[in-house]
């Protein structure tokens, strides 16, 4: 593989910022980095009950009255539609509206504090747009750990279509309040059918419960009710952990965790993550095909990878995806990171392009935030790394920034497009064929966590490449970390 510099990098120094979700470090598109410890409710002392809820108290404080003023007016409406939501979040969120061309027609069409009749439940800072909604004039937003909801907006209208929490509400009981059935993508089918990745598993309730989690669950666009599940268990696996206690290496159930999904026909192609419980253990690489009508599931393996749980469909190609596998953050995440090509038809899948980070060791792990742009190119990102220090804490290698690279998975040629200004900062981007729009979030921020970059905009040229263009914020205090068609 090559790597092509095509423009000087942009550099800009600004504290690092880790957004965190899934009881794990995340990047923007979900892909799991640092695990983050949660007591459970036995190791909580009545002094750390205390705190805890005095936090919540706080947190909850922050959403209601945070970055985005309180209202209790009504979501304005957008008329003719055919553009894109842009999220941007921190602690809160908000949504700006933009037309095809990505001028801004709402820049904070629905926010954290916003309050009109029909939601119930306040936007947190984890929410995150669908791959493809498939649902015509609405805004669906996928609130995700703890938060659990999905909610649909009328564009046209500014009405609040529903909220439907993705579980029945957690009783009192311990192990049942600690579940998150966490949302991650949202496909719809019909006005009595659209489908919903439920990333959590519920280990605490029988086999056939219908809140298992770590399925897709069907659900009523139009009573707001849960229908049904489709079980992905069959998608679980073993992996191999080190019991952190007593250092013995032990052989854990590894969960399918479905997370993005791409309709292809009346099938879905769903990414798997096949991670543990705990996040330390994984399995090999997977996707799903499912035939929503029929119940019946297939699995697509690809070889020498992991963590495969991103899929995004190919522009003008209604057959073709392509999946990204982050590979194992615990271990060498090169070893097993990589991206593939799918052709996918009512026979199966098949894999028409495979490309494997380890056997490119000397090129960036471009394997984040993947936007397919035409057949075999992709925009993906490399994430940066921090600085290495010797054991008495002396730098022996400088940190360095994300960059964002356009990908050739067929020739593994590789071509700079930009640098942000720090770790973990490009995020999931959208590209439009019709226009030759690329958009990228880029939510770089400066030592006082306001964003210092935006959403950034490339316009493909006649000859395929693309030539950088404005960078737009859509909010003063938030980064912007999605971009989503409508």
């Amino acid at each position: 593989m090559t790597a092509t510099k095509v423009a000087s990098p942009e550099t800009c120094l600004v504290r690092e910022s880790l957004h965190l979700g899934d009881g794990v470090g995340c990047d923007a598109a979900g892909h799991t980095l640092v695990p983050v410890a949660r007591p459970t409710r036995s190791a909580i002392s009545q002094h750390g009950r205390t705190a805890l809820k005095a936090y919540h108290i706080l947190g909850a404080l922050i959403v209601l009255l945070g970055c985005s003023p309180a209202t209790d007016e009504g979501v304005s409406p957008v008329i003719g539609v055919s553009g894109y939501a842009v999220i941007a979040s921190a602690d809160t969120s908000s949504i700006a509206i933009l037309d095809k061309d990505g001028a801004v027609l709402d820049g904070d069409f629905i926010h954290s504090g916003s309050a009109p009749a029909g939601l119930t439940t306040a936007l947190s800072g984890d929410v995150a747009l669908p791959t493809v909604s498939g649902e015509p004039d609405t805004l669906v937003i996928l609130d995700r750990h703890r938060s659990d909801v999905v909610t649909r907006v009328d564009l046209e209208t500014g009405e609040i279509l529903g909220q439907l929490k993705t579980h029945e509400p957690n009783d009192d009981d311990a192990d049942q309040a600690a579940y998150s059935s966490n949302p991650h993508d949202y496909a719809y089918f019909g006005p009595d059918e659209a489908w919903v990745t439920r990333y959590g598993p519920n280990s605490n309730v029988s086999a056939d419960a219908p809140d298992r989690g770590n399925d897709l669950l069907r659900i009523d666009p139009t009573t707001n009710t849960r229908l049904g599940r489709i079980s992905l268990e069959m998608f679980n696996g073993t992996g191999e952990r080190t019991n952190v206690d007593t250092g013995a290496t032990e052989t854990v159930t590894v969960y399918a965790r479905p997370n993005r999904m791409v309709r292809i026909g009346d099938q879905l192609v769903v990414g798997l993550a096949r991670l543990s419980l705990l996040y330390d253990a994984v399995d090999s690489g997977m996707v799903a095909i499912v035939d929503p009508a029929s119940g019946e599931t297939t699995g697509v393996e690809l070889p020498g990878l992991q963590n495969c749980s991103h899929v995004m469909p190919v522009p003008t190609d209604a057959e073709r995806v392509v999946v990204s596998c982050a590979g194992f953050y615990r271990g060498v995440p090169r070893e097993t990171a990589g991206m593939a090509l799918l052709h996918i038809t009512a026979d199966g899948a098949e894999i028409e392009a495979l490309w494997t980070a380890k056997d490119d060791p000397e090129v960036p792990l471009t394997v984040q935030s993947v936007v397919p742009i035409s057949g075999s190119l992709v925009f993906a990102a490399a994430y940066g790394s921090s600085a290495t220090l010797d054991d008495e804490g002396n730098e022996l290698a400088p940190a360095t920034n994300d960059m964002g690279y356009l990908v050739d998975l067929a020739t593994g040629t590789q071509t700079e497009l930009f640098e942000a200004g720090g770790r973990y900062k490009i995020w999931g981007g959208s590209f439009d064929p019709d226009t030759g729009l690329l958009l990228i979030p880029d939510a770089s921020v400066d030592e006082n966590q306001r964003p210092t970059a935006g959403l950034r905009f490339f316009h493909r040229q006649s000859d395929g490449s693309f030539e950088a263009g404005d960078i737009l914020q859509t909010h003063e205090i938030l980064p912007v970390t999605m971009v989503r068609p409508l």
